[in-house]
């Protein structure tokens, strides 16, 4: 419904969860703004989440076709403050990188643990559609990711280290 949503959540063995959403609408919707909770781009939202998570948090990202390299960096996670970027229910998302350059990264996460990215089609990457590196116990998992990575050392989705060392 576009609106910011928190609720509080208590497991059985009464550990908090606050679980944040932030929705991200296409730049052209007329209701987005860079200071939320609806924004125009999913760097607004990611920009957005505090540094330190101190609940698990959701970027739901509407239809469209965002036109950015999405980087996560500088956000203190773990294992219950998780961090995830998703497509939002019944909608496309993609993530585009025509125009960005040779070198741009569709999703970089680098140095953070406990991001997950879920549900894109990432595209037109000169290096990488994904890249993770420097970062442990994230989860990539229901996305497409093509046209990447013709300048670039991969293609499509680099784990690594950051220093030469990938995969895709």
């Amino acid at each position: 419904d576009g609106t910011l949503m928190s609720t509080q959540w208590t497991s059985s063995s009464s550990i908090a969860y606050d679980y944040t959403r932030f929705f991200v609408v296409d730049q052209n919707d007329g209701t987005c703004n860079a200071g939320g909770p609806i924004y125009c781009t999913i760097t607004q939202a990611v920009t957005a989440v505090p540094a330190v998570l101190t609940g698990a948090t959701t970027i739901l990202v509407k239809a469209g076709t965002y036109n950015e390299s999405v980087t996560v960096s500088g956000k203190t996670t773990t294992a219950v403050n998780t961090l995830t970027i998703k497509e939002a229910t019944g909608e496309t998302a993609i993530l585009d990188g025509t125009g960005l350059g040779g070198t741009a990264i569709g999703f970089h996460i680098n140095g953070e643990g406990y991001v997950i990215v879920d549900g894109f089609e990432v595209r037109n990457f000169g290096s990488a559609g994904i890249k993770y590196v420097n970062s442990d116990n994230g989860t990539i998992q229901n996305n497409v990711v093509h046209d990447s990575g013709s300048t670039g050392p991969v293609s499509g989705i680099w784990l690594g280290d950051g220093v030469g060392g990938g995969s895709n």
